[in-house]
């Protein structure tokens, strides 16, 4: 007779000899049947048996109603990415927590509650990790919860993203397995080793090795198979020597030495051409490459 909100399931099965007995119910979305109409959230409820005709309770037990439901807009990529999670069937304006893997993360964005009907939108930023499946948690004061996996992805970044032959270049990386060892490849060939972070990330020096002019790959991969490519550029590069406080001067018949980069190593010599062009008019000239200087 306490009981003032709820929902009559089933009625009129047989009780066998034993006392025993065994029904299959739906879990309702609405109380319906008690003293005002009552929508079925996430939480605790009860169910109750009693005699037919009575309205006596013989026996109780608890059940947990999972109702909250949340979304993510993306469910994979590296860490940094930015998640937009959206949340429904919560309790109505309620705080809520995010978590990832259990471990509370900050809400950049949005919603820091519930709204009066229990929905939210809300963006996070996916924080240093290993690669592969981790969980999002979302939980309200009233203990409601819901859950999703996001993929966490590897991914590499170049500092500088151009250079020349013989300078140094960082790669930093994230993402990647656990205290896992790293190898850097450039175009192809190893230039540096190291080792992540319990949390998948590294950060690797190499130099950059002599080849000519153009775009190359970079490539970091760990023991585990996880690998990330990017793109670095390596520019030429000229110097006359000697060279005064103002520019490059000297006299007739002074020696200078001209030093070059990132050109392409073992050129062949013979007959070049050499194009000059404003985008309207161009001008060809040949040139030809001697393998030692003539004599002045």
């Amino acid at each position: 007779t306490e009981v003032g909100n709820y929902d009559k399931l089933k009625s009129g099965y047989d009780v066998e000899e034993d006392g025993d007995f065994s029904v299959g119910v739906k879990v309702p979305d609405e109380l319906k049947d008690g003293d005002k109409d009552e929508v079925v959230r996430g939480g605790t409820y009860y169910v109750y048996v009693t005699m037919k005709g009575s309205d006596r309770i013989r026996a109780v037990a608890e059940f947990t109603v999972i109702a909250a439901e949340i979304v993510l807009d993306t469910d994979k990529g590296p860490v940094g990415t930015e998640v937009e999670i959206t949340g429904s069937d919560f309790d109505g304006n309620k705080d809520i927590t995010v978590e990832y893997d259990g471990d509370g993360v900050d809400i950049e964005s949005g919603d820091t509650d519930t709204d009066s009907g229990g929905d939210f939108e809300t963006t996070i930023l996916i924080p240093e990790s290993t690669a592969g499946e981790h969980t999002i948690k979302v939980i309200d004061d009233s203990d409601n919860e819901a859950e999703a996996v996001f993929t966490v992805e590897p991914k590499i970044t170049l500092n500088p993203t151009s250079g020349r032959t013989g300078e140094r270049a960082t790669v930093n990386g994230t993402g990647f397995g656990s205290k896992e060892d790293v190898t850097i490849t450039f175009d192809g060939d190893e230039v540096a080793t190291g080792s992540t972070d319990t949390d998948g990330s590294f950060t690797i020096n190499f130099d950059v090795p002599t080849v000519g002019p153009g775009k190359y790959v970079v490539e970091a991969e760990d023991d585990d198979n996880n690998s990330a490519k990017a793109e670095f550029t390596l520019a030429t590069n000229i110097s006359i020597s000697p060279v005064t406080s103002q520019s490059s001067l000297g006299y007739v018949g002074d020696e200078v030495t001209i030093s070059g980069t990132g050109f392409i190593p073992n050129h062949e010599t013979g007959e070049h051409t050499i194009t000059a062009t404003d985008g309207t008019n161009s001008l060809e000239v040949t040139f030809w490459m001697e393998s030692t200087a003539p004599a002045i």
